[in-house]
This record gives structure tokens, sequence and C-alpha cells, in this order.
């Protein structure tokens, strides 16, 4: 297995987070596809934690979807309560367009890509099995007519093609008011009837054999255990509260972080089985990674 991320623009503090967070449970391959090369970020990136770095120029230019993607900046929302964020509607849609661009040139197969305010909490090779079963293995997400791509296995070169095919389609062509690669997801999964995918369990009540005794995380849980983005909050860190467009609601179940072999963890409980499930992944949506550690981050 091979872990892919990118970020394009200043790359934020919380790089050095998740990927030493990655490292805690996974020493296999990590590509980091970035525009920002002079970053602080670099040195401790490359030395510390063995993350190869992709330039972004140099890996697009010339890619054919890829420029006929950039035509189309402008239909993209842009947040300037956000900043060095401004763009993150046209770069969280353009992420799987430069993963594949990678996976194509380097001939990879079995990619998971991640994006950068996820924590992990297993190794991801324990769930290439339960990935392998389809082309793609993509979150549903705890919102209405939304899928999640904040991670997504991608099998080899050809996986992907004809989900880029149709989101360049959705673009160009307008097909809903406001472009998001989660509802453009969304649509190629329930309205193309497509079928080489999977849809890995967020919900206690449809757990995946696969993955065992374990679910992920669009975001819910996320938010939820470690905070929303303060920019919607008056800049406020709030916990433990309920999202109103979220169909799930985190409030009905109970969280434990419990150490296992000195790294911790978030489990939720099953009051139906009786059981506590592990949740692979946290989506910081709170961007404070530092919170959900497994271990603290050695001081430099």
């Amino acid at each position: 297995m091979i872990l892919i991320y990118s970020f394009i623009g200043r790359l934020p503090s919380y790089i050095i987070e998740t990927i030493y967070q990655v490292r805690l449970y996974y020493n296999g391959d990590i590509y980091l596809i970035l525009d920002d090369i002079h970053s602080e970020y670099i040195k401790r990136l490359v030395i510390d934690f063995n993350v190869r770095l992709i330039n972004y120029i140099e890996l697009t230019k010339g890619d054919r979807i890829i420029e006929q993607l950039q035509q189309n900046f402008n239909k993209f929302v842009s947040n300037y309560k956000l900043p060095g964020r401004e763009y993150l509607f046209y770069r969280s849609f353009e992420r799987l367009f430069i993963v594949n661009s990678l996976i194509t040139k380097l001939n990879l197969e079995d990619v998971l890509s991640l994006e950068l305010d996820n924590l992990i909490y297993d190794d991801p090779r324990k769930w290439l099995e339960g990935f392998k079963q389809k082309s793609l293995a993509y979150m549903e997400c705890d919102t209405v007519l939304h899928n999640s791509c904040g991670i997504i296995y991608i099998k080899n070169k050809t996986s992907l093609l004809e989900l880029l095919d149709y989101m360049l389609y959705y673009v160009i062509n307008n097909v809903d008011e406001f472009n998001s690669e989660m509802r453009s997801l969304y649509n190629y999964t329930f309205k193309l009837n497509k079928n080489d995918f999977q849809l890995l369990p967020i919900r206690i009540d449809k757990i995946n054999s696969y993955y065992g005794n374990s679910v992920f995380d669009p975001a819910s849980y996320g938010i939820y255990l470690l905070g929303r983005d303060v920019v919607h909050t008056n800049g406020v860190l709030t916990f433990n509260m309920d999202m109103e467009h979220h169909i799930v609601k985190c409030s009905d179940y109970k969280y434990e972080w419990r150490e296992i072999d000195g790294l911790r963890k978030p489990f939720i409980y099953n009051e139906k089985e009786d059981n506590w499930i592990l949740i692979n992944n946290l989506h910081v949506h709170s961007k404070r990674l530092d919170l959900g550690l497994s271990k603290p981050l050695p001081k430099v």
C-alpha cells in the first residue's frame, strides 16, 4: 500500500501532526504533492518522516484533464474567511485529479489518499483486503446527497478515470449551483449506476466484516470529539455538539479514548451489541490535530 497526501498553497503546521500520526502506525511509502517547496516543514517531513515530495507544478504540467479543470476555476466559490485555504472548494475537487496524475506517472497500485486533516488510528494495511474488493473505496457522508473522499482507496491507474470524467462533466455543465467534490461524488455513486466501488462503514449498525469491529469518520465524529473549525463559531472551539444537518446524532453515543500498546485511540460504544468499536480515523474539522494524537508529538 502507498499513501498519498496533497496540499496546494502554504503548508499548514498540522502537516507535521498528521504525518507524525501516520508514522506511529505505518512505515511504508508516503508521497506529498505540494507547491510550497520552500516551506519551513520540508526538512522535517523528509528527514524525520521519510516523506517523498512531489512538485505540483511539474506533476501537472501538460496534464490534459487537469488543464480542462483549471479552465473552470472561476466556477468554484472562494472563501476569504479561511486564510491560506481560500480556494478550499476548488482544491478539494482538484485533489483526486492530481493524485490520479501521480498514480498514472508512477504506475502505482493500492493507493490510499487522505485529506491532510485526517488522523488514523490503525495500520491502513489492515484495511487492504477489504479495499481490494472493488476498484474504489470511499465513505458515505453524514449529510444528505453527499459522499466523502476524505479517505479514498484507488486500486490502480485506471480506477479513477470514469469518476474524473464525470467530475469534469459536472463542473463544465453546471450540474449543481454549488460545485462540490462531495456532491459530484454522490451523483457518480448513486445516479450513474456504477458498481465498481464500495462505501466504507461510518455507522455502528453497518459494520463491514472486512474492517473488523471498526468504523470510519467522514467528519461527524471528528467534529464532535475534536471540535468544529472556529471560523464557524466566532473563534470559540466547541466540543460535544451535534451538527444540525448531520444524519447521525453523535450525542446519542458514548465515547472513550483507550490506550492500546502505548497508543491512544477513540472508541464508540455499541449499546445493542454491548461492545466498543474502534473509530479508524478522525476528520479533524477544527484543525486541532494535536488534541487527537495517539502519542504526544516530540519537541524539536
